[in-house]
């Protein structure tokens, strides 16, 4: 049912009333979205109030999809940052899972890991295998709190693997094999008290295997040849009873 204005009550059968039910008026006015002069928001919605903070009008947080972006910028790609590989996002639009494994598209990742890779805390699976980043593993790799799986294998990444690995304390499994990583391998990794598969093959690591590795007990998959290791294989080995 139309609502008309006073001046217009005493007129039987308006013919000329404007969207908003007003006898002789203008409709909604031109910028507006509504007849109550609300306005579209960043996301397209009349009246709403954008985005929250921090996220898009998707729900995803942006300094994650920055991450994937950076991944993109380094590696001269023309993609959507959601179109990499295979992605898990959880409830609250935080990245959980990037999978570019072998034989998955939009995974031709080239140069360096982004140095904000370290804003993806609630990432659990990251393997990036057999494609073309190059350059040092940032520090930042140790602000991953929540990684269980970590694959960098088969690319060619070099100098020495970062201490603050030796952060990620739910780590089950470190892929780093294949690469042109070099120096020892640092002692924070013996501390990695959930750490069952240790792949660091084929690089050009040096140094002595430490004592420390016997505290590795739930480990049951070791992989170093294929370095430069030097000394005596430590005693402590047998601690390894996985």
């Amino acid at each position: 049912n139309l609502v008309y204005p006073e001046e217009c009550s005493t007129i039987s059968g308006c013919t000329n009333a404007d969207e908003c039910g007003v006898c002789g008026g203008g409709g909604i006015v031109d910028g507006e979205c509504d007849c109550d002069g609300n306005v579209l928001d960043e996301c397209g919605e009349c009246g709403g109030g954008g985005p929250e903070t921090g996220y898009n009008c998707d729900g995803y947080l942006l300094s994650n999809l920055a991450v994937l972006q950076a991944f993109i910028d380094n590696s001269g790609l023309d993609l959507n940052p959601l179109d990499i590989g295979n992605q898990e996002w959880n409830e609250n639009g935080e990245l959980t899972s990037l999978n570019c494994n072998q034989g998955i598209e939009n995974c031709s990742l080239s140069g360096p890991i982004p140095e904000n890779i370290g804003d993806l805390t609630a990432l659990t699976y990251l393997d990036i295998y057999n494609r073309n980043l190059s350059g040092s593993i940032p520090e930042s790799i140790g602000e991953l709190i929540n990684i269980e799986f970590l694959g960098f294998a088969a690319n060619n990444l070099s100098n020495s693997i970062p201490t603050s690995i030796g952060n990620l304390t739910n780590l089950t499994a470190l892929y780093l094999n294949d690469n042109q990583l070099s120096g020892s391998i640092p002692e924070s990794i013996y501390t990695l008290p959930n750490l069952a598969r240790l792949y660091l093959r084929t690089n050009q690591l040096t140094g002595q295997i430490s004592e420390s590795i016997g505290d590795l007990t739930n480990l049951w998959k070791l992989y170093l040849n294929g370095n430069d290791f030097s000394g005596p294989i430590p005693e402590s080995i047998g601690n390894l009873s996985s």
